[in-house]
């Protein structure tokens, strides 16, 4: 198992990725929610999702209804 830390942007961004927002929205609620601190939005949370991708956590769909697993929460026990 692996377990990475995720700073505040970050946790924030992995919550929004949960398929009910396209880029464009998510970076909108970024830039609303940490300003200066996340500039320029867009570069910054690319080059995150990219690493998300990189790192096998998260893949691309271009359609929701891609999804066929469950992407509710659940318990992690460690």
């Amino acid at each position: 198992m692996i377990y990475r830390p995720l700073d505040e942007m970050n946790s924030q961004l992995w919550l929004l990725m949960d398929g009910t927002r396209n880029f464009r929205q998510i970076v909108i609620e970024m830039d609303g929610q940490f300003k200066e601190k996340i500039a320029p939005a867009g570069e910054r949370i690319s080059k995150s999702i990219s690493n998300f991708i990189r790192l096998g956590f998260v893949g691309i769909v271009a359609n929701a209804s891609e999804i066929d697993w469950s992407i509710a929460p659940t318990e992690f026990n460690q």
